[in-house]
């Protein structure tokens, strides 16, 4: 997120004399090309993003990894309905509840963090190239203007 199109280059440019010229310029041509998104659409744009996010914290809890014995949401409900199926659970009033109200929850945050800067690009970076698993590990989640991370893997 940033004021302008000419905030973000040179908050891009700027990073020049921390990272190797190849993640900056691959960052600034990158976001050159980006297309913005608009602010007033930013909860539709990653509705599928935050629901995704939400269901992993209903089925698995929050704060890291998984594990089989963690209390979860879905752990909860399940000891609630004996005998229900996997099915059951996702078409439950109380798991459409609890979803929306996380994506909700999630979209707030997302804009409280943007703030007044509303020129807002979405950029992704994958493992499978050295430039790219910089930028989405060490790179990008430690630059102020980073405002959301979303794990697609």
């Amino acid at each position: 997120a940033f004021k302008d199109k000419e905030d973000g280059l040179a908050r891009i440019e700027a990073m020049s004399h921390r990272f190797g010229s190849d993640y900056v310029e691959r960052l600034k041509a990158d976001f050159a090309a980006a297309e913005p998104i608009a602010f007033d659409d930013i909860k539709n744009h990653f509705k599928c993003d935050f629901e995704g996010d939400a269901d992993y914290v209903i089925c698995c809890g929050g704060g890291g990894w998984w594990n089989s014995e963690k209390e979860t949401f879905r752990s909860k409900w399940e000891a609630e309905h004996p005998g229900a199926t996997y099915a059951d659970f996702y078409k439950s009033k109380e798991y459409q509840d609890e979803l929306l109200r996380l994506t909700n929850q999630y979209a707030t945050n997302l804009i409280e963090k943007i703030g007044e800067r509303r020129y807002l690009v979405e950029l992704e970076y994958e493992d499978h190239t050295d430039i790219g698993s910089e930028l989405e590990h060490h790179i990008l989640p430690y630059c102020e203007f980073t405002v959301q991370s979303f794990n697609h893997h």
